[in-house]
């Protein structure tokens, strides 16, 4: 009999979506009350939002980052009272790594969507609109983007951000410098190349002056020992005790996402199975470029709840 090795992913801003968390709010208990408990946590309603946007107040980042953790904790509530499956490990891209968080016990719900909104707010005061940002390089390596952001840096701060899987790769830094790198990376073969509609440069040092205050903020929130290991994005290894977990969240502010090696890591540590919890599917699709093997599926309402429970339940 094959043993099926289980990681539940988390993802993070890009994954917004109107009328995400609803069809689940409107079937499950659990999922409604986390939804309230986000309306109390951060003062508005955050589940009108989810549910009606609009999209443009739903895309600012203060909004999105909360929105998205709730909807995916939401779905995560639902899993954890209706089924007796629990993941070997867990990870999240980015901002789902505080979902992550969440799920091992580190993190009550109610600290996880007042840090991620304070987060947002900070890396957005963090450089002045339009100063920095992020492009996605699509259909070439790694080696070639980070050569040409090691070649730029002499000139200020430009950064390979998130390594999400191969033929995927989104760069971060000073505008300047994103264009001078879209210039370079054309020329070296690659295939597309997209600012991104995110109006400051994650991931990369502009985001250090955002980092030190948030650091005081992760410091008075009463974080616990994971019951599980998390995959690290900025280390890409195992956390699992209350000040690695903690220092990780704020190394991830100015580290790069190593997602790809994260994955890596994971099917290195046995996994077999990869359910993405949370809205859309993005993740999902970096992990089957990365591994063709993996078994890759999503939970994200009744209708998907349904069959996660139907093949991975007792």
């Amino acid at each position: 009999m094959t043993i099926r090795t289980l990681a539940f992913v988390f993802p993070g801003q890009a994954a917004q979506c109107i009328g995400m968390g609803q069809a689940m709010a409107d079937e499950f208990d659990e999922a409604r009350d986390v939804f309230e408990t986000a309306n109390e946590a951060v003062g508005f309603d955050l589940a009108k939002l989810c549910f009606e946007g609009p999209k443009e107040q739903l895309d600012l980042t203060e909004n999105t980052q909360p929105a998205v953790l709730t909807a995916s904790c939401a779905v995560l509530a639902v899993i954890k009272e209706r089924t007796d499956v629990a993941p070997y490990l867990v990870a999240g891209h980015s901002l789902g790594e505080y979902t992550a968080a969440v799920c091992v016990g580190c993190l009550e719900f109610r600290d996880a969507v007042m840090l991620v909104r304070r987060r947002a707010q900070l890396m957005q005061e963090a450089v002045p609109v339009g100063e920095g940002g992020m492009v996605a390089v699509i259909g070439s390596d790694r080696e070639t983007i980070e050569s040409v952001c090691d070649e730029l840096q002499g000139s200020g701060v430009i950064t390979a951000a998130n390594i999400n899987c191969p033929g995927q790769i989104v760069i971060s830094g000073e505008m300047a410098l994103l264009d001078e790198a879209m210039e370079m990376l054309r020329e070296k073969g690659a295939r597309k190349l997209v600012k991104l509609p995110l109006s400051a440069p994650f991931h990369s040092q502009l985001m250090a002056p955002a980092a030190e205050k948030f650091s005081l903020e992760l410091d008075r929130i009463p974080f616990k020992r994971a019951n599980m290991q998390i995959i690290s994005n900025s280390i890409a290894m195992p956390v699992e005790e209350r000040d690695d977990v903690v220092n990780a969240l704020k190394l991830q502010m100015t580290s790069p996402v190593l997602w790809e090696d994260c994955v890596n890591k994971m099917l290195e540590m046995g996994v077999t199975d990869f359910v993405e919890v949370g809205p859309q599917k993005i993740i999902s699709s970096f992990i089957k470029r990365i591994s063709r093997d993996a078994n890759v599926s999503n939970v994200d309402g009744p209708e998907s709840f349904r069959n996660f429970s139907g093949a991975f339940g007792s």
